[in-house]
């Protein structure tokens, strides 16, 4: 009986460790794959913020970029209208300057020359007065 009692526990023992390894074993797989499916959703979790990020980055670069866009054309529209203003009055202080060296230089030649046959010099045009528009004197210069 003893024997027979021995023997029963061995079978039982060898059983017991047989399910023991067949029941870790498919813990072991259920885990594993547990796991798998954990990675998956945290890789896909992880993706979805990403790309979240990624949109709300880019919107905020887009506003960004127009914005600056919009600064950047006032500004250059200011500075090409500054630029106008300085061309435009330095052109008109480079063309005042040069009929200033005209009319003087025609005052001295008028000056010197002999008034022509028939010519009665009218008043004196520096005084203010003017006798005819510009128009009218060019046409009698040129006559």
């Amino acid at each position: 009986m003893a024997s027979q009692l021995q023997t029963n526990v061995a079978e039982g023992r060898s059983a017991l460790v047989a399910e023991f390894a067949l029941a870790l074993e498919g813990y072991r797989a259920e885990r594993d794959a547990h796991d798998k499916k954990w990675a998956e959703s945290l890789n896909r979790a992880s993706d979805e913020a990403v790309e979240k990020y990624q949109d709300r980055l880019q919107t905020s670069c887009d506003s960004w970029i127009v914005s600056s866009v919009r600064r950047l054309n006032e500004h250059g529209q200011n500075i090409i209208e500054s630029l106008m203003r300085s061309g435009d009055q330095a052109l008109r202080d480079s063309c005042a300057k040069v009929f200033d060296g005209l009319s003087e230089m025609l005052r001295e030649r008028l000056g010197n020359a002999p008034p022509p046959v028939g010519f009665t010099p009218g008043p004196n045009r520096e005084s203010g007065e003017t006798s005819a528009p510009h128009n009218q004197s060019a046409n009698s210069a040129n006559a």
